[in-house]
């Protein structure tokens, strides 16, 4: 309209200064539309630059030395203390009845006037405690097989234990020590060679290391099988993945869990090839809770539950932006979490149908709402190119999208709000990755996986670490799971 009305205007003026006008107006137009252009991309990457672990998915180690604001966080301030709560039970070293050595300080005279008192009675005792280890030496066991010669002329030899087939070996105590510093403790190779020289005087080399690891995962490749097994039974898991650094190139750690068992693997791919090769979630009938990853959601055969956590932290990165409707959907996701635990806490299985359906009608409104504060741009015909949708559009389209898996919390009180416990499986991982840098073969990885699930599983039911690793390399040990009796839905 603007160019019809400067056409009008210039049918008095000579051609060529018209033709001058409507070029320099072009130009113009042009240079709106480009200065348009910046100024949403300077605003994308103002906002990429303000993102850190309270506003987005990334990990809170990537906040390096600047830390966010706490006012930030999610968590509301409460009107407790700081420190210890009314009713919490303190930890201190209390003396102990079984005493292993005692040492006596005797009176041989008098503090005050100097008076010999060596032959006179003691009245009593003033006792105090130390705690310290024994001297810890290396234990040597030698096996001796017997020999003897039967009259037919036959030597027969007495049989060694199973695990017993050097002449001179480790025992299961040091290979599960080692297993512990590695795995558990997360100690690279050298320091753990260092750590059993200077306690224990053993010169251990990196490459018997690595012989230990790989006959753990070796002998555990039957508690991973059943593992999977026990896991594709459960009505409710947890899943999500997680970068790794394998010889300079970027595999995927998965995990797969529940509050009893953790299992890990390791594979190239992040998406549906890596799940399903790994053979759990194909055969899953429960309900998955995971952090929307497309991949997840195309295995119909199962229900879905997405991470609220996830979804708060992005809107908190809205509401930083003046965007009003993120902070509107933010408090209705907390009211929600609110009037669940309110109803367990009065012993109820779920919230009246009336109560869901109103948080609905909230719910969708409040879309709307983001909705019309984004619109989607018109488009182009003229261009080929999907226009870029913002961070924005695309968070409201997979709000739309997947109302059920935000409501599965809610409908279902056997959900929980967020993928906490997935993320927590894989804290660990990340440490290791900052300690080591990087896992130096494929195969070390593999290794680290299958015993980090045994590990996590064994410290999620309470069981002593150092002892659960002990028995992977125990031929006469009993096994910690029992998956037979534990795997009943």
């Amino acid at each position: 309209m603007i160019l019809e009305e400067l056409s009008r205007l210039l049918k008095d003026v000579p051609e060529q200064t018209s033709k001058a006008i409507k070029a320099l107006f072009m130009i113009q137009q042009m240079q709106l539309e480009q200065i348009a252009q910046l100024k949403q991309r300077i605003s994308e990457l103002e906002a990429q630059l303000a993102q850190n672990s309270k506003n987005s998915h990334k990990p809170p180690s990537s906040d390096g030395f600047k830390k966010p604001k706490r006012t930030r966080s999610l968590r509301k301030k409460s009107n407790r203390k700081v420190g210890g709560q009314p009713g919490h039970k303190g930890s201190k070293l209390h003396r102990s009845e079984d005493i292993d050595e005692m040492v006596f300080h005797p009176v041989d005279q008098c503090s005050c006037c100097g008076k010999d008192l060596k032959d006179v009675a003691v009245l009593d005792y003033v006792k105090r405690q130390v705690f310290d280890l024994p001297e810890i030496r290396l234990q040597v066991i030698e096996h001796q097989g017997e020999l003897k010669r039967c009259s037919c002329g036959v030597v027969s030899q007495g049989h060694f234990p199973v695990d017993v087939r050097g002449e001179v070996q480790y025992g299961p105590r040091v290979r599960g020590l080692a297993s512990y510093l590695q795995n558990y403790q997360l100690l690279p190779y050298q320091r753990s060679a260092e750590l059993l020289r200077d306690v224990f005087e053993v010169s251990i080399s990196k490459g018997t290391l690595y012989n230990i690891s790989q006959q753990g995962y070796d002998n555990l490749e039957g508690f991973e099988s059943e593992l999977k097994q026990y896991l594709i039974k459960q009505g409710l898991l947890h899943s999500d993945e997680t970068g790794l650094n394998v010889q300079g190139k970027t595999c995927w750690l998965h995990t797969t869990s529940n509050s009893e068992y953790t299992h890990y693997q390791v594979h190239p791919n992040r998406g549906k090839k890596a799940m399903d090769e790994i053979g759990i979630l194909p055969y899953f009938r429960g309900t998955i809770v995971h952090d929307c990853l497309r991949s997840y959601f195309q295995y119909e055969q199962a229900q879905h539950s997405v991470c609220l956590a996830h979804i708060l932290r992005e809107l908190q990165a809205l509401m930083e932006q003046n965007q009003d409707w993120a902070g509107q959907l933010s408090k209705l996701l907390l009211a929600m979490k609110k009037s669940k635990d309110r109803a367990i806490d009065q012993g109820k299985q779920k919230v009246s149908k009336a109560t869901v359906a109103d948080y609905r009608k909230q719910y969708r409104q409040i879309i709307k709402w983001g909705q019309k504060a984004n619109p989607l741009p018109a488009k182009d015909y003229n261009n080929p190119r999907k226009t870029k949708r913002t961070k924005a559009q695309n968070l409201l389209r997979r709000l739309e999208k997947y109302e059920a898996e935000v409501f599965r919390f809610y409908t279902n009180f056997e959900v929980p709000f967020d993928n906490n416990l997935a993320e927590r499986d894989l804290r660990m991982a990340k440490v290791k990755q900052k300690i080591s840098g990087c896992f130096r073969s494929e195969m070390g990885a593999h290794f680290f996986a299958r015993l980090r699930s045994y590990i996590s599983s064994a410290r999620k039911q309470g069981i002593n670490i150092l002892e659960a690793l002990k028995a992977i390399f125990d031929s006469i040990a009993k096994p910690i799971f029992q998956f037979e009796v534990a795997s009943a839905r």
